[in-house]
């Protein structure tokens, strides 16, 4: 599927290689990337969506509309941000939720402080 037909928040099936399996798994993905960048590049910015039954991290962000995102059972957002060629995405799944992309808002802008704090300009 072409990466011109995802956008930010879209949740996709993705292949992710293994080094100590000799096939590809089938996992869940959220796009950060827009469709503009994706289209550009044929790539797309994601982390990976986990289930929800593992260790959880401080960082990990529980998806709350599972429906909305296209998930059959209790993920998790983990920020391990990767790009993947837009030619191993299986199919879209879903979308975040307008609370869930709220709450995704605020992590990335934790790990990812996009203003410049500091009194002076820096070069």
């Amino acid at each position: 599927m072409p990466a011109t037909t995802f956008d930010w928040w879209d949740g996709a099936l993705s292949a992710f290689p293994y080094v100590e399996q000799p096939k590809d798994k089938l996992r869940p993905i959220l796009i950060l990337s827009s469709a503009a960048y994706n289209a550009s590049h044929d790539v797309v910015v994601a982390p990976m969506i986990t289930s929800a039954t593992g260790e959880r991290r401080t960082s990990d962000l529980d998806i709350k509309d599972l429906q909305s995102a296209g998930l059959d059972r209790r993920s998790r957002v983990r920020w391990k941000i990767f790009t993947l060629p837009a030619d191993v995405i299986e199919r879209q799944l879903g979308c975040l939720s307008h609370l869930d992309r709220a709450c995704a808002i605020q992590r990335l802008s934790a790990i990812f402080p996009m203003r410049d704090t500091d009194q002076e300009v820096r070069t």
